[in-house]
């Protein structure tokens, strides 16, 4: 079933809150510009993606490669995100 894009922005939106939410509580105050780049994240699977990511790190390095995929300005993405890696890595939100 195909969400209106209504629905699917307020869910994008959740969960870049979430996103910023659990990145708070793993790592402290959130930079604004951090936050600002996680806003401008769109996608449901970059959103799930960064989600999990957020979820496991230990710091504010997440990738600007990650971001910047996601963003559509030409970066790849860091390694290790693919669905078979298995292994945690870090990203950078920060740069």
């Amino acid at each position: 079933m195909a969400e209106s894009p209504l629905i699917q922005e307020l869910l994008a939106e959740r969960t870049q809150e979430n996103i910023i939410r659990v990145l708070t509580r793993r790592c402290g105050a959130v930079p604004p510009e951090v936050a600002v780049r996680v806003r401008r994240v769109r996608r449901d699977k970059q959103l799930g993606a960064l989600l999990a990511e957020a979820a496991v790190a230990a710091d504010l390095s997440f990738s600007t490669g990650f971001l910047g995929s996601a963003l559509g300005d030409g970066q790849e993405p860091a390694p290790g995100l693919g669905p078979t890696d298995g292994k945690r890595q870090r990203l950078s939100l920060t740069g």
